[in-house]
C-alpha cells in the first residue's frame, strides 16, 4: 500500500509539474502572439544593412534607439526562452511546433550583428541563449 501511495504520490507531481510547464508557456505564447510582438519581428526582418558598420550607424541605439529597442525586445523574448529551455522549465518541442520559424529567421538574420556585437563590445556572451535556442531547435529538426 506504501508503494502504490508514493507512485501515486510521484505521478501526481510530475502531472502538475507538467501543467506548471505548460501554463508558463502558453503566458509566453500570449506574448509571441501578440499582434505588436508579430509586427515588430516583420519590422526587424525588413531591415537591411551590408555590414556591421552600415548595420549600427542605421540602427545603433544612439542613431535609432526605437529600432535599437525592437530588436532588443525580441532578442530579450528569445534569450528568456533559450534559458527556460536549458533549464528544462519549458518543452523545447512546444517551442519547435509554435515558434521556430520566427526564432530561426530572427537568429539567421542577426547573427553577423551578434557576432559583431561579441568582439567589438567585448560582451562574448551577448545573446548566447538566442544562439543556443536556435541550435536546439535546429538539431531538433535535422
Amino acid at each position: 500500500g506504501v508503494v502504490v501511495a508514493a507512485i501515486a504520490v510521484i505521478i501526481d507531481r510530475l502531472n502538475a509539474n507538467k501543467v506548471r510547464q505548460t501554463e508558463l508557456f502558453m503566458q509566453l505564447y500570449d506574448k509571441y502572439n501578440d499582434v505588436n510582438f508579430q509586427r515588430d519581428h516583420f519590422y526587424i526582418m525588413s531591415l537591411k544593412w551590408k555590414d556591421f558598420n552600415e548595420y549600427w550607424e542605421k540602427y545603433g541605439p544612439d542613431t535609432n534607439p526605437e529600432t535599437n529597442a525592437i530588436i532588443a525586445s525580441a532578442a530579450g523574448f528569445f534569450e528568456g526562452i533559450g534559458v527556460l529551455v536549458k533549464r528544462k522549465l519549458i518543452d523545447l518541442t512546444l517551442v519547435d511546433d509554435l515558434m521556430s520559424g520566427n526564432i530561426i529567421s530572427y537568429w539567421e538574420k542577426m547573427e553577423p550583428v551578434i557576432k559583431e556585437i561579441r568582439t567589438t563590445l567585448n560582451w562574448p556572451q551577448a545573446f548566447e541563449w538566442n544562439e543556443y535556442l536556435y541550435h536546439e531547435i535546429k538539431k531538433l529538426n535535422s
